[in-house]
């Protein structure tokens, strides 16, 4: 994934209002969403790919590389 400029968020858990947050973050002028962390494997590499950001199923390791 590319660096993009402006302000960088993360978000931690995918349920309905994870994938609200991704989807707002995503609409917000000058906001990059950097990374996204869940347990469900299979709904974060999608939401992943939706959003065009990184996926990681531990929090700890998206905090530590995002």
């Amino acid at each position: 994934m590319s660096k993009k400029r402006g302000l960088r968020y993360g978000v931690i858990g995918l349920g309905s209002m994870g994938k609200h947050h991704c989807r707002i973050i995503s609409n917000i002028a000058g906001a990059h969403l950097a990374a996204i962390s869940d347990i469900d494997k299979e709904q974060g590499q999608a939401l992943a790919q939706q959003y065009q950001t990184q996926y990681f199923s531990d929090y700890n390791q998206m905090l530590e590389q995002v």
